[in-house]
């Protein structure tokens, strides 16, 4: 995508061709309301973002960023291969919700998918 279209995207989905029990949707964007407090609160918060009440979250786990920077996080979503991702930097934030993906897998995409996604 052209940087003037890539600007105005909120959110992307993907599904793997070869395996469609792998899904990722990333959402956010820049310049957005973040929830209130530091990084750790507001990633908290982000982690639990669509998730259905009652279903567990597993602790978070420190994802390193890669070159865009910021504060990421990834925590497994009930007992299956779904994991939320947040990251926040600022006012900029994005979730990302992984579905058939192992929690390992995930921690290596998110900085590959920030990169992508961040780039202006």
């Amino acid at each position: 995508m052209n940087a003037a279209v890539r600007k105005k995207v909120r959110a992307v989905s993907y599904e793997d061709g070869a395996d469609s029990s792998r899904k990722v949707l990333v959402y956010g964007g820049v310049g957005l309301p973040v929830p209130p407090g530091g990084p750790d609160k507001q990633l908290k918060q982000m982690l639990r973002t669509g998730t259905t009440t009652g279903v567990k979250v597993g602790s978070a786990t420190s994802v390193a960023p890669g070159s865009i920077g910021g504060t990421a996080e990834c925590a497994q979503v009930g007992t299956t291969k779904n994991v939320n991702c947040g990251w926040i930097s600022g006012k900029n934030a994005l979730v990302m919700a992984f579905q058939g993906f192992d929690k390992g897998s995930v921690q290596t995409l998110v900085p590959q998918i920030l990169a992508a996604m961040m780039q202006t």
